[in-house]
C-alpha cells in the first residue's frame, strides 16, 4: 500500500511537471511572437508601436536571450525616436543585468560619449575591453574619448587597434587617426593614413581638405593649394575651407583670388569675422589701405573678440 502511494505521488508530479512545462512552452512561443512583432515593428520604422510592445514584453519575459534583445531594441527604437536620455536609462539598466554584455558596454559607452561624459565613456569602453580585447567600438571610442581629452598619444595607440579589428573599410576612421597624428605634428604618419582614406574615396573634399593641410604643412604649398581647390569646389559651402583657402593665397601673393574665396563667403554672411579680416588684409596686400580700412571697421563690429581686437590694433598702425 505504502508504495502503491509513493507511485501515485510519483505520477502525479510528473503529470504536473508536464503541465507546466507544456504552459511555459506555450507561454514562451507567444512571448517569442511578440518580439518578433515588435521586431518587424523595429524595421518598418515604427519605433513608437515596437517600444509598447517590447515594454510589455520585457513586464512578462523571465532574464533570457530573448530579454537580451528586447532591451536592445527598445533603447535603440528610443534613440531613433531621439529620446537620448530614455535610451541612456535603458542601457544602464541592461548593463546592470548583463555585465558582460559587450554589445550593451559599448552602446552605453557611446551614448555617454554624445553627452560628452568622457571619462564614463572609457570606464563603459574599458570594462568591454577586459571582456573582449578585439572589440571594435570599444577601441574607437577609447580613441576619441582620449582625443577629446587631449591625450593624443593614447588616442593615436586606440585609433591603431580599432584600426587593425575593424571589420568593414572604415575610411572615416582612417581620416580621424590622420587628424590626430596631425595635431601632434606627425606629418608623414598622417600623410600616409589620409592617403589610405583616399584610395577608397578619392573625391571626398573632407579628405582632400586634410591632405592639404597636411601638404602645407610640409611646405608643399603647389600641391596643397591644388587638393584645397578641389575641396572648395566640391564642397563650395565650406567656409572653413575657403577662407582657409584664401588665406594661403595671400601667403602665395594671389589677392585677387584670396579676395575671391572670402567673397564667396561675406555672399552668404556679411558679418563673418575671418572673412572680413582676410578681405582687409588682401587689400592691404594690394596696397589699398581705404578700402582695407573699411574691411577692419566691420570686422571691429563683428561678436569674435580677437578678430576685433586685431582688426582694432591693425586699424591704428594703418593710421600711425
Amino acid at each position: 500500500m505504502y508504495w502503491k502511494n509513493i507511485l501515485k505521488i510519483k505520477i502525479a508530479l510528473a503529470l504536473c511537471l508536464s503541465i507546466t512545462a507544456s504552459l511555459y512552452a506555450g507561454k514562451s512561443s507567444d512571448l517569442q511572437n511578440e518580439f518578433n512583432v515588435a521586431k518587424k515593428l523595429y524595421e518598418e520604422g515604427n519605433y513608437s508601436q515596437s517600444i509598447d510592445r517590447l515594454e510589455n514584453l520585457l513586464d512578462e519575459t523571465p532574464k533570457s536571450k530573448l530579454k537580451r534583445k528586447a532591451y536592445r531594441y527598445l533603447a535603440e527604437s528610443y534613440q531613433h525616436l531621439g529620446k537620448f536620455e530614455k535610451a541612456l536609462s535603458i542601457y544602464q539598466l541592461a548593463v546592470e543585468i548583463y555585465p558582460k554584455d559587450v554589445g550593451f558596454l559599448t552602446s552605453l559607452g557611446k551614448l555617454y560619449y554624445d553627452f560628452n561624459l568622457l571619462d564614463r565613456t572609457k570606464e563603459m569602453m574599458e570594462n568591454a575591453l577586459q571582456i573582449s580585447p578585439s572589440a571594435f567600438e570599444a577601441n574607437e571610442y577609447m580613441a576619441y574619448a582620449y582625443e577629446h581629452l587631449g591625450f593624443l598619444s593614447e588616442a593615436s595607440s586606440y585609433y591603431e587597434k580599432a584600426l587593425k579589428y575593424s571589420p568593414e573599410k572604415t575610411p572615416n576612421l582612417w581620416h580621424n587617426f590622420s587628424l590626430c597624428l596631425y595635431k601632434q605634428r606627425k606629418f608623414q604618419k598622417s600623410m600616409e593614413a589620409i592617403k589610405i582614406s583616399l584610395d577608397f574615396e578619392p573625391e571626398n573634399p573632407e579628405f582632400l581638405f586634410t591632405l592639404a593641410r597636411i601638404e602645407y604643412a610640409l611646405g608643399e604649398s603647389t600641391s596643397a593649394l591644388s587638393n584645397i581647390k578641389k575641396a572648395s569646389v566640391l564642397m563650395p559651402e565650406r567656409k572653413d575651407i575657403l577662407l582657409t583657402f584664401a588665406l594661403w593665397l595671400i601667403d602665395e601673393g594671389n589677392t585677387s583670388e584670396s579676395l575671391k574665396m572670402a567673397s564667396l563667403v561675406l555672399k552668404k554672411e556679411p558679418s563673418e569675422p575671418l572673412a572680413l579680416w582676410v578681405s582687409a588684409l588682401a587689400y592691404i596686400r594690394k596696397g589699398k589701405i581705404p578700402l582695407a580700412l573699411d574691411y577692419l571697421n566691420s570686422a571691429v563690429k563683428t561678436k569674435s573678440p580677437f578678430i576685433s581686437e586685431t582688426s582694432n590694433r591693425m586699424i591704428k598702425e594703418l593710421k600711425n
